[in-house]
């Protein structure tokens, strides 16, 4: 059987990761993204790829063999940022880690030690496949060699082999690649090539005489007068291109494959991951590189100082009556089932160094442990609750702790708050039993609750918050799956014809989903003009197809496909998938410890997401309807809540005047900003002024806005200062957010919540330009968020006090869904208006309005 070699272009990879994701860094201020991107992109392969040998070649400097052919290889490229540079040792040393072996050599890329190894190994009769980002890569490709290419950032590869370049390349052998590039150049290496032969005029052409040596042999067979004196005038920079565009297959390397047999170091592995702060990253290389974490042995899973005891529910419960009040009980249940219909499987308990463990009479030892006084933590809160709902056992909400949602709060950044990532944080060196562990834990975190001022956020909102959450997924939203399945049968037909249209309008068949395909319809066929180019051709994006919307009717038509696409498998497929078989419900989940702003977020489905205007939107919101024993859905909104709470925090006296006495936020704004009378403002001015409105908040550019009203960025820029001129107040309050966020590292809400910004004094501008944005609108978005939850609380209890049979539903963004009977419809609806209207005391009034309805989309 043959060897396989996997060759990756480190050099390419981490210039990819790096500039795909979003700005990381970890505790320490180490910039990790492009460390983060790499190590992602290399378990993926792992996971779905088993090779003998495996190494990585690097870029050993920027000057090569190269520049003393042309001294301007390369020379347009710009300087490596510095916030890169310095992750360069650190995928180094997680190289090193693995096991993995690095080469790289001076006066040589990456790509010719690729070469060298890919032609070796083809000599070897070894299997080799090249990870690469850099199309140079394909002429590479032989029977035995392909090559993995990175598309969309990191998240996708494709895979090259002979068959797959020939179809993209006419047919022609990847060698033709050198020649292709010698005529057409490459801006990204400064290879000049034939100045005006694009790619489509040199594939022809080398289709025709297959090598640049037989075409400048044969121009006056060439068609074209003018490409003719093209290519005698600068027929020498195609021979210096195409010596440039070769990757060099015999550079000086000492090496042998029995060196690239993988050799991890896992305990150099962990501590790295550790201090990268990569939470996630290390059991997936376990996983992917087969490597079984070693268990403990059991004496060390107990140690001397906590003693295990088995016992039943009376022994329990006179061990619970004795305790000191003060004493805190640290509990963790097995459940069995699945969610949301939990059943007690094991009860452990934790106080006074003994940990005592029930199985029998689940249900009385929980009432019991219930009725204890004091101080009771777990882990996950919320399921417990919903167990207890499931055994039909009253739970109170006082007295309970969350390690999870205390660790949220200390801080919101986490990419989880399981045990194992907790212990990491701030048990390094325990080797405690896990609920000795959990208590210790607890102690640490509720000092830094206390130190940083956020218990009453924690008391008061988000532990009795998690009881209404609790009962909002146990109870879920009912589906209505007949109109479900009928709209699912009726967009596949639409889908169908707007393929057929769109397949008729390009005149040929093609995959609608490939952008590749989809570029040369409507750039090469149709010649639309081209708006943006990648490194893999046309760009197709959402953006570039809205400015080509008036150029030929194809263009709407494949907008309108790719969002009834992705609605279709998302909220039609999807949700029909997800409907629970024993309550014939969607129990979505939602996520308390996700978002750094504080606001919930949902999964399966993610709610937030359903277009909130389009009539598609609507009709999906069409399927949720009231459970049986219930009329209407009751849906109660908040009225722009984030451009009053910014009313509120800048003290801005137009913005208070303007919700003080009612008028239209943004033709309030229009008049201000163009000096119009108030009953005079048109409605497209009203729109742009509703656009830097929303974009005040969420710390909108120039360009943002020029972007979002199709206008000018000069004419976005004098609108933005002309608005900063007339709303001093929101002004002021933005540079001295800005300025404090700077002074404290972090920002906060108005209750206290806290977002920290390790970027905000940054040497690098956008980085430092992102924090700053967000020190701008974290604490709107964040207050927003607290206030929703005040109001959630209010209203389960109001509705649990006057003993209602309506229920809360579903919180999405700024809006409430209760289900109600007739009976209780407007005295529902007036208390839990009052309520949500006073969840929070601002300078201006909160508004909310309401509607109901036969399902979600009619209360609208």
């Amino acid at each position: 059987m043959k060897k396989s070699l996997l060759i990756i272009d480190g050099s390419s990879l981490m210039y990819r990761a790096f500039f795909a994701l979003p700005p990381l860094t970890n505790k320490n201020g180490l910039n990790t993204g492009a460390v983060y991107g790499f190590s992602t992109m290399l378990v993926k392969l792992l996971q779905t790829n088993s090779f003998d040998y495996l190494c990585v070649a690097f870029d050993k400097g920027r000057i090569t063999f190269r520049n003393s052919i042309f001294e301007d290889y390369k020379g347009t490229r710009k300087t490596t940022p510095p916030e890169l540079s310095e992750q360069f040792p650190v995928i180094r040393q997680l190289l090193s880690c693995l096991g993995i072996t690095t080469l790289e050599i001076e006066n040589y890329e990456a790509d010719d030690i690729i070469g060298t190894l890919a032609v070796a190994a083809e000599q070897k009769n070894i299997e080799t496949t090249i990870l690469t980002g850099d199309r140079d890569a394909l002429q590479l490709i032989t029977a035995n060699t392909k090559v993995l290419m990175t598309k969309k950032g990191i998240s996708e590869m494709k895979c090259y082999d002979l068959l797959t370049f020939q179809e993209e390349y006419q047919q022609l052998p990847p060698s033709a690649l050198i020649e292709i590039k010698a005529l057409m150049g490459d801006t990204s290496d400064n290879i000049p090539g034939i100045a005006g032969i694009g790619e489509k005029t040199a594939l022809k052409l080398i289709a025709e005489f297959k090598n640049i040596e037989t075409l400048l042999n044969n121009i006056d067979k060439v068609a074209g007068v003018k490409l003719k004196e093209k290519l005698r005038e600068q027929a020498h920079l195609a021979i210096v291109s195409k010596t440039l565009a070769t990757i060099n297959t015999e550079v000086p390397l000492e090496y042998d494959f029995s060196e690239f047999v993988l050799n991890p170091n896992i305990e150099e592995l962990d501590k790295l991951l550790e201090f990268l702060a990569f939470r996630n990253i290390k059991e997936k290389f376990l996983t992917a590189l087969k490597i079984v974490p070693q268990e403990q042995p059991p004496e060390k899973i107990i140690e001397a100082n906590c003693t295990l005891c088995q016992v039943d529910n009376s022994e329990l419960t006179e061990k619970l009556a004795d305790l000191d009040p003060d004493t805190v009980v640290v509990f963790e249940y097995l459940y069995q089932g699945e969610f949301p219909r939990y059943s007690f499987q094991q009860l452990n308990v934790y106080f006074n160094n003994i940990e005592y463990q029930v199985t029998q009479d689940l249900v009385a030892a929980t009432n019991n442990l219930i009725s204890y006084p004091g101080i009771k933590v777990c882990l996950d809160l919320k399921s417990f609750v919903q167990a207890c709902l499931n055994n039909k056992i009253e739970v109170a909400t006082k007295n309970f702790y969350d390690l999870a949602i205390m660790a949220y709060l200390v801080d919101a950044t986490g990419a989880n708050y399981n045990i194992e990532t907790l212990l990491k944080e701030y048990l390094p060196e325990s080797t405690d039993c896990k609920l000795v562990n959990l208590y210790k834990t607890y102690l640490v975190l509720q000092e830094k609750i206390v130190s940083n001022q956020l218990e009453k956020l924690l008391v008061e909102m988000e532990l009795p918050l998690t009881f209404v959450l609790a009962e909002m997924e146990y109870n879920g939203i009912n589906i209505d799956q007949e109109k479900l399945e009928n709209m699912t049968k009726e967009l596949a037909v639409e889908l169908k014809i707007l393929e057929h249209r769109i397949i008729g309008l390009a005149g040929e068949e093609f995959n609608l989903n490939s952008p590749k395909q989809l570029g040369k319809i409507l750039f090469d066929k149709l010649q639309l003009p081209v708006i943006k180019k990648t490194k893999t051709g046309y760009s197709t994006d959402v953006e570039v197809l809205e400015k080509l919307v008036n150029f030929h009717d194809i263009v709407p038509n494949i907008l309108e496909y790719r969002t009834l696409s992705k609605l279709f498998s998302t909220y039609l497929e999807g949700l029909a998938n997800i409907i629970n078989p024993e309550t014939h419900k969607i129990h979505t989940h939602f996520q308390q410890t996700v978002t750094s702003t504080g606001r919930l977020s949902s999964t399966q489905p993610n709610l937030q997401n359903i277009p909130v205007r389009t009539p598609l939107g609507k009709k999906i919101r069409e399927f949720f309807v009231p459970s049986p024993g219930y009329d209407y859905i009751l849906s109660l909104d908040y009225s722009q809540i984030e451009l009053r709470i910014l009313a509120h925090m800048s003290k801005d006296e137009i913005l208070i005047d303007a919700f003080k006495h009612n008028q239209d936020i943004h033709t309030r704004t229009a008049a201000e900003v163009f000096n119009l009378p108030l009953n005079e403002v048109p409605a497209h001015m009203r729109s742009r002024a509703k656009a830097v409105n929303f974009g005040i908040v969420y710390g909108i550019s120039d360009y943002g806005l020029s972007q979002d009203l199709n206008i000018s960025r000069k004419e976005a820029a004098d609108y933005i200062e002309k608005y900063f001129n007339r709303y001093q107040g929101v002004k002021d309050f933005i540079e001295r957010t800005i300025l404090e966020a700077k002074m404290a590292g972090y920002v906060q809400t108005l209750y206290n919540r806290q977002r920290f910004l390790p970027d905000i004094n940054s040497s690098n501008f956008n980085r430092r330009s992102f924090a700053e944005r967000t020190a701008m609108n974290t604490p709107i978005q964040g207050t927003a968020a607290d206030i929703i939850k005040i109001a959630m609380i209010k209203v389960a209890e109001i509705l649990k006090v006057h003993n209602f049979k309506s229920r809360l539903l579903l919180q999405v963004h700024d809006e409430l869904l209760l289900e109600v009977v007739e009976s209780e419809l407007l005295e529902v609806t007036q208390l839990v208006k009052d309520a949500m209207q006073n969840a929070a005391s601002l300078v201006v009034p909160l508004t909310v309005d309401s509607a109901y309805g036969a399902n979600w989309s009619a209360s609208k």
